[in-house]
Order: C-alpha cells, then sequence, then structure tokens
C-alpha cells in the first residue's frame, strides 16, 4: 500500500471516534440559536453562603429513587456568566426554587450540543416566567475542557472532582437528569440507559426534558 493511501487511513480512523461521540440534529429541526448577548452585568442571585474548598457531604442510599434527598456536594461553578463564578456551592443553596441537574461531560459532542439546547429551553422556561434552576455537573475529568459546556449556556456549570465525586453521590452517568422539587426532594429521574428519549435534538426527547420540567413548576 503506497504511503498516500495509509495516510488517508490514518485519517480516517483518527476521525470516526470523534464522529461517533458528536450527534447532529435529524433533518428539519433547527439547530439550537446562538447564546444570546447577555445585558447585566451577570446572570443569576448572587449565593453568599459558599464554601472556601470543594467538598462532599450526605448522600441517600438510593439517591435515584424517586423521594431521594438530594446528594449533599460543594462545587466551582465554571459559569463565566454567573454572578457566582467560580464561587463554592452546592444543591442546598438552590432549595426554595425547583432544580434539574444534569451529568454531562465537556469532552464529548453530544453533550455540547445537550448544552446548547438546554439554554434554549431556559431561555423559553424564562421568558415564560417559569422559575426552575438548570445545572450541569462536569465529570472530574473534565476541568480542562469546561469551558466547552459553560461558553454554551448562562446557567451554572459545576466542575466535579475526584475527591467530591458528586457523580458518584448521584449514582449517576454521563446523560442522568434528576429533577429536585422545591425542598430538593427528588420527583422524577430519568435514566440515560433508560426507555425515554433524551436527546434533546430531536422533538421526542425536548419534550421528555421539558415536560418533566414544567412538572416541577406545577
Amino acid at each position: 500500500m503506497s504511503a498516500h493511501r495509509l495516510l488517508r487511513f490514518a485519517l480516517l480512523f483518527a476521525v470516526l471516534p470523534i464522529a461517533a461521540c458528536v450527534e447532529a440534529p435529524p433533518p428539519g429541526i433547527p439547530g439550537p440559536p446562538a447564546p444570546p448577548e447577555i445585558e447585566a452585568e451577570c446572570v443569576g442571585a448572587v449565593i453568599d453562603d459558599t464554601m472556601t474548598s470543594p467538598s462532599a457531604g450526605e448522600a441517600p442510599d438510593a439517591p435515584k429513587e424517586i423521594g431521594a434527598a438530594a446528594p449533599t456536594w460543594f462545587l466551582s461553578d465554571e459559569q463565566p456568566l454567573s454572578c457566582n463564578h467560580q464561587k463554592i456551592y452546592g444543591l442546598p443553596q438552590y432549595q426554595g426554587t425547583p432544580t434539574m441537574v444534569v451529568l454531562l461531560w465537556s469532552g464529548c459532542g453530544f453533550c455540547q450540543s445537550q448544552t446548547e439546547w438546554l439554554h434554549k429551553m431556559k431561555g423559553e422556561l424564562d421568558a415564560a416566567n417559569v422559575a426552575v434552576n438548570f445545572a450541569i455537573i462536569n465529570r472530574a475529568d473534565g476541568a480542562s475542557s469546561v469551558l466547552n459546556l459553560s461558553n454554551r449556556c448562562t446557567f451554572p456549570v459545576f466542575q466535579d472532582t475526584e475527591g467530591v465525586d458528586a457523580w458518584g453521590l448521584h449514582q449517576g452517568i454521563k446523560d442522568d437528569f434528576y429533577f429536585y422539587d422545591v425542598d430538593g426532594v427528588l420527583q422524577q429521574f430519568i435514566s440515560a440507559r433508560g426507555d425515554l428519549e433524551i436527546n434533546l435534538a430531536t422533538e421526542e426527547g425536548y419534550a421528555n426534558i421539558k415536560n418533566a420540567v414544567l412538572a416541577l413548576a406545577q
């Protein structure tokens, strides 16, 4: 085989793993819009009750069962637009408002796409005066690329650490969704391994997640 053909095969197999991670919207469904310009200096209410370093607290034995209390963790908010950018806080500071938490990894194109669609959804909810917090927990090994997520939205992106292991406290995997009420009690869990469509680039997946969020606000 010529050197030229060997080079073509090498480039093909180098691209395949990346392509497998990226899911484009199906035909007929428009892509999410670019993030809007932010007129305010920052997004969200300022949180004063913050920690000095990431830490883990109590977690229920079965955090994915309906009625379970949200795990206690405190992580850095890596959303540059947040009024709490690089402050260390967690779900206890969100009690009083329903909250959706999703586990994503900044190194995967599908997670980046999910973030953009969640940004669109959050904007729709805000415009309709539906008060629900959105939060992403980025996988611990994604710290160096966390901006791949936080640059695609305006809501908090918490950076997990091996020491805290918030993913482990939630007993979750990538793309899992958790829906907590105003008291921090789990009302719905949508698994990445379940039968429910979660790809937000599809009409069905977008509706599934949005309806779960709206159910929190009722």
